[in-house]
């Protein structure tokens, strides 16, 4: 049998509350979908969207919209005030690199996959993205088949800004997905039970703190909490088109 030239990656918003909050949540579509469709007419050796190194990645990488357009000021004692008569309740810190407040989106996701993955999540780079003026996404790269955590969107604000406004359907994330196979992206459900496994995973520092991530994917795979958390999945999809 050939391999499959497709994967399958799980992926959900990752609240548990008493307001279902589903409705915020758009699909995440491909960047290479969106590129395209702004393409001009050219020969096939002159525009980027036909050479494969681009398309290869662009076709694995997906865009996270924005539903509300949300304004905020920020106080001297990271205190977060509302501009705006609709906002996604978000929150602050105070700095880990000098003057720069850390500010809290709101949203959050998470996505699990069979296949061994590793997802990076990055600002928007191909796009002119207005509240990139204020601050840089934090990076990061985990494992999605090793590793059940949710996705925050946290932004380093630049030094001495004390303001945020994103508007409704900029891109907020890229997401990256490092594998040579057409990953299809299928939504499920959140659960309790995979809430809990989430919260455990999410505040592993707490209760085993500096061990490395590797480590932390040896124990999850070695007490198969993988399984667990697959079987959960599959009995709680959205998505039941998967082949």
């Amino acid at each position: 049998m050939l391999p499959s030239k497709t994967c399958t990656v799980y992926w959900s918003p990752a609240f548990v509350s008493d307001v279902d909050w589903n409705m915020l949540y758009y699909n995440p579509h491909s960047l290479f979908d969106q590129v395209r469709s702004l393409k001009v007419e050219s020969e096939n050796n002159q525009n980027f969207i036909y050479c494969p190194a681009f398309g290869n990645f662009a076709k694995n990488t997906f865009l996270l919209k924005n539903p509300i357009t949300s304004k905020f000021d920020i106080t001297s004692t990271y205190e977060l005030r509302p501009k705006s008569k609709n906002f996604i309740s978000s929150s602050t810190r105070e700095p880990t690199l000098n003057g720069c407040t850390l500010f809290k989106y709101g949203l959050t996701w998470i996505f699990f996959t069979e296949d061994d993955i590793e997802m990076t999540m990055t600002s928007p780079y191909f796009e002119n993205v207005p509240h990139l003026k204020y601050g840089n996404l934090v990076p990061g790269k985990i494992n999605i088949s090793k590793w059940f955590r949710n996705i925050n969107l946290e932004y380093n604000l630049h030094n001495g800004i004390n303001e945020f406004c994103v508007e409704k359907d900029e891109t907020l994330a890229y997401l990256s997905f490092n594998t040579d196979k057409q990953v299809k992206l299928v939504r499920f459900e959140m659960t309790e039970k995979l809430y809990r496994i989430m919260h455990s995973t999410g505040n592993s520092s707490d209760w085993e703190s500096w061990i490395p991530l590797v480590d932390r994917y040896k124990r999850f795979i070695e007490t198969r909490t993988n399984k667990i958390v697959l079987n959960e999945i599959k009995k709680n999809l959205v998505d039941t088109d998967i082949d």
